[in-house]
């Protein structure tokens, strides 16, 4: 596949074979299926924009699978059927299929370097010039105090909190605004398919885009629908803040992710049933 106008011109993936066992929908597709996601995976890895089933700037459709797989087009496409009805790839609203955690990946990437910190692919020095509205959250990065940052920013969301009857707005000036706009897109959805979509006003709404900015390691829908989740068994408490559960339950979530990194690493890693 032609390199010409990638986005992301990183020749290797980092790959948790453990979250691949993991993921409960992918392990129900048949072995046939699952072959064809690596595939896609593959051609979606070094996409033009990474993430996305594309052949240059052209939508990838069942045809152009069975050529490079050597399947006939109806195989493919009770394939893809079969990983979509199991909810393993996402489509857009132009019908492009796409990988959900290469697509955040790929974002956070490009907002990373926008930003001018460390992260994204290797170990780039921030840039000379940087936003203005990004030069604390810059500061912070190089000076490599992740976790003081995490407890600076969860202490000012608290102190924001508490003037939340008075103001009725989070601060969100150390968020950049490309990472704004796609969260603004992105949480209305993910709560729409929860179910919980009236919980999501515009004071939630700014609340998680910074929660989701300042815990930018974590999967953001993994971890919403995990709350979610929760209150199938322990119903929601109406007269709560909701905002300081989203915190408390973020919170909890990256101590989980590593106490899994440090496991990941020596090979102890068992995903849960």
């Amino acid at each position: 596949m032609p390199n010409n106008g990638r986005e992301d011109q990183n020749p290797w993936t980092k790959w948790y074979w453990s979250d691949w066992e993991a993921d409960t929908g992918l392990q129900l597709c048949g072995l046939k299926a699952q072959g064809l996601w690596i595939k896609m995976l593959s051609i979606m890895a070094r996409s033009k924009k990474k993430g996305y089933l594309l052949y240059g700037d052209k939508q990838m459709e069942s045809k152009d699978l069975a050529k490079l797989t050597g399947e006939t087009v109806d195989e493919i496409e009770i394939l893809l059927k079969e990983l979509i009805d199991h909810g393993v790839p996402s489509k857009n609203e132009d019908g492009i299929i796409f990988n959900r955690r290469m697509v955040r990946e790929a974002n956070l990437s490009q907002i990373r370097a926008e930003a001018g910190h460390y992260g994204g692919i290797g170990k780039s020095k921030p840039k000379a010039k940087c936003k203005q509205n990004l030069s604390k959250h810059t500061s912070k990065a190089q000076a490599g105090s992740a976790s003081a940052s995490a407890s600076a920013s969860a202490s000012a969301l608290n102190s924001s909190l508490k003037k939340e009857k008075k103001e009725k707005k989070i601060p969100l000036s150390h968020v950049p605004e490309s990472f704004i706009e796609s969260s603004k897109k992105e949480l209305p959805r993910i709560f729409s398919e929860g179910g919980h979509l009236e919980l999501l006003t515009p004071v939630v709404l700014d609340y998680l885009i910074s929660l989701s900015w300042d815990y930018e390691e974590l999967d953001l829908e993994d971890v919403i629908k995990g709350k979610f989740a929760s209150w199938l068994k322990y119903p929601l408490n109406t007269k709560s803040n909701i905002c300081l559960q989203f915190r408390n339950w973020f919170s909890i979530a990256r101590k989980i992710e590593k106490r899994r990194e440090k496991e990941r690493l020596v090979g102890k890693y068992t995903p849960e049933k």
